[in-house]
C-alpha cells in the first residue's frame, strides 16, 4: 500500500512539474517579444500545461468543489479570453498535493535561468545594435528604460521582484536578516537604475519595512495587516470611482497624481464596460479611446478594478474570497513568511494587473480552498481498486 502510494505521489509531482514548466514557458513566450508570435505562446501549449496539471490533479485527490472551479475557469478562459483565473484555480487546487517548498524551487530555478540568459544577452545585443533589442523613454523626459527583451520594463521588473523573493522564501531558515536586507537592496539599485520601475522598488522597500516590522516591532504587525492595508485597498477603489465621476479634492488630486496612469485608465474602464456577473472581454485595451472630450490609451493596470470588470461579480468574488479567507487564516497561523509576501502582492496590485497573475507572483499558491477535505477522491486509487 506505502509502494503504490509513492507511486502516485511521484506520478502526480512529475505531471505537475512538466505542466507548470510548460505554463511558465508559455507566460514568459507572451512578454517576451522575440518570443510573441511562436507556437510557444499560443492557447495551444497554455492548454497543454493545464491538461498535465489537471491530470496530476485526478491522479491524487479531488472534491466536487475542485472540479466545479476548475469548470469555472475553463469557462472564463472561453468567454472572457483571459487565462489569469483559470490558472490561478487549476495552481492552487494542484499544489494542495504537493510540498510547497518543491514547487518554489521549480519556480524559482526556471524564472532564474530565463531572467539570467535575458539579463546576460541584452547588453551584448544592445552593444552591437541588434534589432531584437529594444528600449523606452520615460515619458517628458531624456532617461532611459531597458525591458531585456520584455514587452515593457514594469513586465521584466516584476518578474525580478518575484523571482528574487521566490529565492529568498527558499532560503528562509539559512539566510541571515541582513543578508536578505543586501540582496534586496542590490536589486532595488538594478531596477531602479535600469528598468526604472517605481512600483517595484517601493513593493520591495514595502518588504524591507514589513519584515522589520515583523523582527522588532509584532506589536504593530497585526493592526497593520488586518486593518491598514484592507483600508489602503478600500481607498484606492473609491478614489478611481472619484476620477470616474470627475470630482476634485485636494487629496485625491494628490494621490490620484502619482498614479494618475492607473485611476484614469480604471475609470476609462467603467465608461467602457459594464459591470455584470460573468465579466467581459476587454477587447479594446491598448487601444485610443475617445472619453470626456480627451483621447488616451486604454490600460487597466489597478488589479482590484480590473478583476472585477474582466471577471464578473462571480469570478471576482471566487478569487476574493479566495484570497481574503487564506489572509485571514495564516493571521491566524501568524505566518509571518507567507503574510509578508501577500503584503507585497497587495501593494503591486494597485499598480499592476500582473499581481494577480498566479504564474508570476507566486505567493498566490499559498492558499488554499480544499472545504472537502473528507470527500475526496482520486481517480488513479479507483483505477487501481478495479485492476485489482
Amino acid at each position: 500500500m506505502e509502494t503504490k502510494k509513492t507511486n502516485s505521489t511521484q506520478l502526480c509531482y512529475l505531471l505537475f512539474c512538466i505542466g507548470f514548466i510548460v505554463l511558465l514557458a508559455n507566460k514568459f513566450a507572451r512578454i517576451i517579444e522575440i518570443l510573441t508570435n511562436t507556437i510557444l505562446s499560443t492557447n495551444f501549449v497554455y492548454l497543454v500545461g493545464i491538461c498535465f496539471v489537471i491530470l496530476s490533479i485526478l491522479i491524487r485527490r479531488f472534491s466536487f468543489v475542485d472540479l466545479l472551479l476548475i469548470g469555472y475557469g475553463y469557462f472564463t478562459f472561453i468567454t472572457v479570453q483571459d487565462t489569469t483565473l483559470f490558472s490561478f484555480l487549476v495552481l492552487i487546487i494542484a499544489v494542495q498535493n504537493i510540498n510547497m517548498d518543491d514547487v518554489i524551487r521549480v519556480y524559482a530555478r526556471f524564472q532564474v535561468i530565463v531572467l539570467s540568459v535575458c539579463i546576460v544577452l541584452y547588453p551584448i545585443l544592445l552593444a552591437i545594435g541588434s534589432s531584437y533589442v529594444s528600449f523606452s523613454y520615460i515619458s517628458g523626459r531624456s532617461q532611459v528604460r531597458y525591458n531585456f527583451f520584455f514587452s515593457h520594463p514594469n513586465n521584466f521588473a516584476i518578474q525580478c521582484v518575484f523571482t528574487v523573493l521566490a529565492c529568498l522564501y527558499i532560503k528562509r531558515k539559512t539566510m541571515s536578516y541582513w543578508k536578505v536586507n543586501i540582496v534586496l537592496l542590490l536589486t532595488i539599485v538594478f531596477l531602479s537604475v535600469f528598468p526604472r520601475s517605481q512600483t517595484a522598488v517601493i513593493a520591495l522597500i514595502m518588504y524591507i519595512v514589513v519584515q522589520f516590522t515583523v523582527k522588532y516591532a509584532k506589536l504593530l504587525w497585526k493592526p497593520f495587516i488586518k486593518t491598514v492595508l484592507p483600508i489602503i485597498i478600500v481607498s484606492v477603489s473609491i478614489l478611481v470611482y472619484i476620477n470616474y465621476k470627475g470630482i476634485t479634492s485636494p487629496v485625491a488630486n494628490y494621490i490620484t497624481g502619482t498614479f494618475a496612469s492607473r485611476f484614469s485608465g480604471s475609470a476609462m474602464a467603467f465608461h467602457l464596460y459594464k459591470i455584470n456577473l460573468f465579466g467581459n472581454y476587454l477587447g479594446e485595451l491598448g487601444k485610443l479611446q475617445y472619453i470626456n472630450g480627451q483621447w488616451a490609451t486604454l490600460w487597466i493596470d489597478l488589479a482590484y478594478i480590473r478583476m472585477l470588470i474582466a471577471f464578473g461579480i462571480v469570478g471576482a468574488s471566487i478569487f476574493y474570497f479566495i484570497f481574503f479567507r487564506g489572509l485571514k487564516r495564516y493571521i491566524q497561523e501568524k505566518n509571518y513568511n507567507i503574510l509578508s509576501l501577500l503584503v507585497v502582492v497587495m501593494v503591486y496590485a494597485i499598480s499592476e494587473w500582473t499581481a494577480f497573475s498566479v504564474l508570476t507572483v507566486f505567493p498566490l499558491l499559498f492558499f488554499d480552498i480544499s472545504f472537502q477535505r473528507k470527500s475526496r477522491i482520486s481517480i488513479y486509487r479507483t483505477m487501481r481498486i478495479k485492476v485489482g
